[in-house]
């Protein structure tokens, strides 16, 4: 009997360390189970928030551009301004030196030409 025992024994701790491998695995399923729907938590959440900086981003690089954007047109306006008034001065004292060198006589000549008495 005692060969009887020893193989109760062996049979009842076969049986014990089934139960606990079945345990083990039940608990491994669980454990990814919730692992895996808090990672889908986590993407989704991550999504979003991918989103809304995006969203934001592509704001304030409107608002960017529209303020550089009218910057350089202020300065390029200023400076057109600016070469128009130089170059109309230039062109207004190279008329004026002009007309200083020009003869009496060629003034009346010309004014005959075209009409205009001196």
């Amino acid at each position: 009997r005692p060969d009887l025992c020893k193989i109760r024994t062996v049979e009842n701790s076969m049986e014990n360390i089934m139960q606990a491998i079945t345990e083990a695995e039940e608990k491994a399923a669980a454990i990814k189970a919730e692992a895996t729907a808090r990672a889908t938590e986590i993407v989704a959440a991550a999504e979003k928030k991918a989103a809304e900086t995006e969203k934001n981003a592509v704001a304030v690089c409107k608002a960017y551009k529209a303020t550089q954007t009218k910057a350089a047109l202020e300065k390029a306006d200023a400076q057109y301004a600016a070469d128009v008034a130089k170059n109309s001065a230039e062109a207004k004292a190279k008329s004026e030196e002009k007309m200083q060198n020009v003869d009496g006589a060629v003034l009346r000549i010309v004014g005959r030409i075209v009409g205009v008495d001196s």
